[in-house]
């Protein structure tokens, strides 16, 4: 696995999800034993095929040690678009 630093940060909440998971060391496997849910479920999350609810989001954060202020920031900024005075 490359170096994530290295990599341009995700522009979408999926992008931020696979990052999170593969900054905290922890396989999609590992990840979806947590949460009960199937491992296709999370590729499906990282991959934007489908989107995560606020519940499981707030499980996540917690376990792959993420505030929520860069939770909010990663999964609600790109909806909405501020413009510099």
């Amino acid at each position: 696995m490359s170096d994530l630093s290295e990599r341009p940060e995700p522009t979408n909440t999926a992008g931020w999800l696979r990052r999170w998971r593969e900054s905290s060391g922890l396989s999609q496997a590992q990840v979806a034993e947590t949460l009960g849910v199937l491992q296709g479920t999370i590729s499906k999350w990282e991959t934007g095929q489908c989107r995560i609810s606020i519940d499981d989001l707030r499980i996540l954060v917690r376990v792959y040690g993420v505030s929520v202020d860069e939770a909010g920031r990663a999964t609600f900024a790109p909806l909405y678009k501020i413009e510099a005075a």
